[in-house]
């Protein structure tokens, strides 16, 4: 339930039969049965394959064999699927256009694969890092980051959360916070090491309306507790006012999708270690269910619809 939860407030095509219906899956298993490495296999069992993986993955897939090539997603669909990524879409140019060089984690690698391929959509230069990269590769691939021109270092946040030194860039994103707020903590500490030079900034997207604004409100307490007994103050303890979106943008509040940008000024002059929240409209608003990300047809009733991860998302947020 709760990832299932988690994957809605991240991105439509982490789940299975949204983008692909069960016509449209059929006949990529009739498709791929005539590529020569899968002649031999029946196509009932490379459509019950198909069943289980999501719709990123079967993307995936379709992306390797050309034969398959129709069905893949389409650009608008990879960007549209999340609040986050459309947000990433509209502020990241304005970002990168003043300088600014970003780390962007996630909980999740089939998150990252996401989020490298939209960078790769709008030609991003980027480097990745996760629990796959191995270790041998790893300082390498920080020490070309910090002495080199590249925009946006992807990391996972448990692989690159620890022990390593990422002074080349100044603004941390948080795509999809942690349930333990430490682990978050830990990846913003890539930035503020020995040798950085400019203010860090530290961003956490949040989707509106979902299991995230739990999550932050349980790691505010987390950390308010901390800071009564140590008498430490921390960036997340900022009460939450439930009466109101306490989403920042400088000092100004967002309540729309068309409020959600950055302004004009971006991060400059916003103080040292800043860090912000970002509410973004959930995968699962009204504005977002007018896009339809199927290929052809909605999705089959056999498989997980739209309209159940809503009564999901409703019954979880009652609790």
């Amino acid at each position: 339930m709760v990832t299932a939860l988690r994957k809605a407030a991240n991105h439509m095509a982490l789940f299975s039969g949204l983008a692909y219906t069960d016509s449209n899956l059929r006949d990529i298993a009739e498709s791929l049965h005539l590529d020569p490495s899968h002649s031999n296999t029946d196509p009932n069992l490379i459509y019950e394959d198909l069943l289980a993986m999501s719709d990123h993955q079967v993307h995936k897939l379709c992306q390797f064999y050309e034969v398959l090539s129709p069905y893949t997603l389409s650009s608008d669909a990879i960007i549209s699927g999340s609040g986050k990524i459309e947000w990433l879409n509209e502020n990241l140019p304005k970002l990168i256009s003043e300088g600014h060089r970003i780390l962007i984690f996630s909980q999740f690698v089939i998150m990252l694969d996401i989020l490298e391929e939209f960078l790769r959509i709008t030609n991003r230069r980027y480097i990745r890092m996760d629990g796959s990269t191995p270790v041998s590769e790893r300082q390498t691939l920080i020490d070309r980051f910090n002495s080199s021109s590249i925009e946006v270092f992807l990391l996972s946040t448990r692989a690159g959360g620890l022990g390593i030194n990422l002074t080349g860039a100044d603004t941390v994103i948080i795509h999809d916070i942690d349930f333990n707020p430490y682990n978050d903590r830990q990846a913003e500490d890539r930035c503020h090491r020995l040798g950085q030079k400019n203010p860090v900034h530290v961003i956490r997207l949040i989707s509106e309306g979902t299991l995230e604004e739990g999550m932050l409100r349980i790691a505010s307490e987390k950390l308010q507790m901390e800071q009564n007994v140590t008498g430490c103050a921390s960036e997340y303890t900022e009460p939450i006012d439930e009466s109101e979106d306490n989403s920042r943008v400088g000092s100004g509040s967002k309540k729309s999708k068309s409020n959600n940008s950055l302004p004009c000024s971006s991060l400059d002059g916003m103080g040292e270690e800043n860090v912000n929240v970002f509410k973004v409209l959930g995968n699962w608003n009204s504005a977002a269910s007018d896009v339809s990300l199927s290929i052809v047809n909605p999705v089959s009733s056999n498989r997980i619809s739209e309209r159940d991860v809503r009564c999901l998302l409703s019954d979880a947020l009652k609790l």
